[in-house]
């Protein structure tokens, strides 16, 4: 594996994946939630998925690693805001 890329976990294939095309979805979904006045709250966790596979289906990623890398972007997010631990949990079920 390149030393500029990351593998995602997948429940059926990991995803290799850019960490360039990475921070750019990233960025660019900050930029689209902003646009749309919305904050990443367990409440508008959902709004956040689906501007996120929105962003991501811009991408040349297809299939299974588009969802994963959502995904991935919306877990980054939530990872880099202040809520509290109890705030935290219901946006990952899993």
């Amino acid at each position: 594996m390149a030393e500029n890329t990351i593998v995602l976990a997948s429940k059926i294939n990991p995803v290799t994946v850019d960490l360039v095309m990475k921070s750019k979805l990233l960025n660019d979904l900050k930029i689209k939630l902003a646009q749309h006045n919305i904050s990443l709250t367990p409440a508008s966790i959902m709004k956040g998925v689906g501007y996120a596979m929105e962003v991501v289906e811009l991408s040349e990623l297809k299939g299974e690693a588009q969802k994963t890398m959502a995904v991935s972007l919306v877990a980054t997010l939530i990872n880099e805001i202040n809520l509290e631990p109890e705030d935290k949990t219901p946006c990952f079920p899993c």
